[in-house]
């Protein structure tokens, strides 16, 4: 290779390191804290957690625990209009070993 140039070669190398990291900060849309993005909001944001083991099918209220659960959760999202709402579905047991 008789064109070959140490120095262009690292030249090269470091324009399209600067590329990539310039390309992954305009992916990640960075924001200042605290700054206003122009849009007013109504509401809160609620999260709900929803046990969904099997558990929550033990009928000892009527109709049983998860549907009570997801009759709540409507009824909360429907008394919530402005609202942003997630749900965490939880299932399974706790692998703690407490002593």
């Amino acid at each position: 290779m008789h064109r070959y140039s140490p120095k262009r070669f690292t030249l090269k190398f470091i324009l399209v390191c600067v590329a990539f990291a310039m390309g992954v900060l305009a992916v990640m849309n960075l924001r200042k804290p605290g700054g206003s993005d122009g849009i007013t909001r109504k509401g809160i944001d609620v999260v709900f957690a929803l046990d969904v083991s099997r558990s929550m099918l033990a009928e000892d209220i009527e109709p049983n625990r998860l549907e009570r659960a997801k009759q709540f959760i409507s009824k909360m999202m429907d008394a919530l209009p402005d609202s942003r709402v997630g749900l965490i579905l939880l299932q399974g047991k706790l692998m703690c070993k407490c002593h």
